[in-house]
């Protein structure tokens, strides 16, 4: 089947957001041996993976009475539907796959990348409050190269479903991944004082050094001349290690140091915990 020269795409070319939904109906009814062939030019997706991937949730509901039993398989990069939705932030397809029997909700990709972690990483909080609600167990799984949810949301500033990830139970924001940075390291080298606040509120550990080179998240802002970010971690109890240290950064008075504090502990969190009350209740 992987192999077949001469594959039809006219079915898993059909699915599309604004198809006719009774032409959608004929043209399965007309190639039902296609409802499960994969695509070998799109990594052997199968018409269902373009369906989610699209959000189409009608062409999945067809596929599906219409006897597709691909649900759960994977592409190429061991992908499955269910991925392929959480990585363009479709909720309703999400909900549509769990609720008609998708068992993937936990199932990585070939880079150990869970559904739950592509969401975080691409910033779609309503995928990873939706998976939450649906009973992912892989709120602390990490990728290949030791990437946790609440890492990869950090790192790309995401900073909602940081504080999201932390207060429905993540433990992993003090971790290092395979580089041997933890998530306030890297975010500190970028200069995203947004997420060094997140990362602040949320319990991170100001001091710790990288597991690889002896630098914290302080000198690490300094070296990359990010002086700002800098001022805040010292401000929030980073240790300033070097008489150079002290000189770059300046002398932060008494006010100083509550005008920073005050940036990090009254900004988002309050309005993260709102949204998580409403949807789960």
């Amino acid at each position: 089947m992987f192999g077949n020269e001469d594959f039809n795409p006219i079915l898993y070319n059909a699915i599309s957001d604004d198809q006719d939904i009774e032409i959608f109906k004929n043209i399965v009814k007309h190639n039902i041996e296609l409802i499960d062939e994969p695509h070998p030019k799109k990594m052997y997706q199968m018409p269902i993976h373009n369906a989610a991937k699209k959000g189409c949730v009608r062409c999945i509901e067809i596929l599906l009475s219409n006897g597709c039993q691909t649900i759960d398989t994977c592409d190429l990069a061991e992908r499955t539907p269910l991925f392929h939705a959480s990585k363009k932030g479709h909720v309703n397809t999400i909900t549509t796959l769990l609720k008609l029997g998708s068992t993937s909700i936990d199932t990585p990709n070939c880079s150990s990348i869970s559904p739950l972690c592509i969401a975080a990483s691409k910033g779609h909080i309503d995928v990873v409050r939706c998976l939450m609600h649906f009973g992912t167990t892989c709120i602390d799984m990490k990728t290949d190269y030791l990437y946790t949810p609440v890492f990869m949301a950090a790192i790309n500033g995401h900073c909602d479903i940081v504080e999201l990830l932390v207060y429905l139970g993540s433990q992993t924001i003090n971790k290092y991944n395979a580089y041997g940075y933890t998530a306030l390291a890297e975010v500190s080298v970028k200069g995203n004082i947004g997420a060094i606040r997140t990362l602040i509120r949320c319990g991170c550990d100001l001091n710790k050094k990288m597991c690889n080179i002896d630098e914290s998240a302080l000198s690490l802002a300094l070296k990359n001349k990010h002086i700002e970010c800098a001022r805040l971690l010292v401000a929030c109890g980073a240790t300033v290690q070097s008489h150079h240290h002290h000189t770059v950064i300046g002398h932060l008075s008494e006010d100083d140091i509550i005008a920073e504090r005050e940036k990090v502990y009254f900004s988002r969190p309050l309005f993260t915990r709102l949204l998580v009350f409403v949807y789960f209740t």
